[in-house]
């Protein structure tokens, strides 16, 4: 009997087996979801990041040729976690890389004011970016993102 004080353990779940292997299905709701503890690491991350010392942050060989594969990549690839950490971290020297806006602003945290507020900052300094980079920022994959960032892209594609 379980009291107030010891909540009772968490009975497995029986499952009927689906043929004579005995085997069955089951179903793992956090299968493909971020962990919690690892959000927070890359929070407090980005915000040492989001200091002022982040404009001097220069990559390394390793990195440049790491952000040159990144920046090559297709729109449609996800970037993951530790790629996002890397273009976030190194932001200011890619600057110069008109390819490179789009895949910076995939890895701004929208829902972030202070992150969002500087992916605008910064932006606004990035060169001129390419037609097709401009079309992807009219995309779905910028659904989330506030209307700065598709006025953006109009208004580049109106100076074409």
């Amino acid at each position: 009997q379980p009291t107030a004080a010891a909540p009772a353990a968490a009975q497995p779940v029986a499952l009927e087996p689906l043929d004579r292997t005995g085997l069955g299905l089951l179903c793992d709701g956090e299968v493909g979801r971020d962990s919690p503890a690892l959000a927070r690491h890359h929070r407090l991350a980005r915000s040492l990041l989001s200091a002022g010392f982040a404009r001097e942050l220069k990559p390394d060989s390793e990195e440049r040729r790491r952000l040159a594969t990144l920046v090559a990549l297709p729109p449609t690839t996800r970037l993951r976690d530790e790629e996002r950490e890397l273009v976030w971290k190194f932001r200011y020297a890619l600057t110069e890389q008109p390819r490179a806006l789009t895949k910076l602003l995939k890895c701004v945290d929208w829902s972030d004011p202070r992150e969002a507020a500087h992916a605008r900052q910064i932006a606004s300094q990035w060169a001129p970016a390419e037609v097709g980079d401009l079309l992807e920022l009219l995309g779905p994959s910028f659904v989330s993102a506030p209307a700065w960032v598709r006025q953006c892209a109009v208004d580049g594609l109106r100076l074409r």
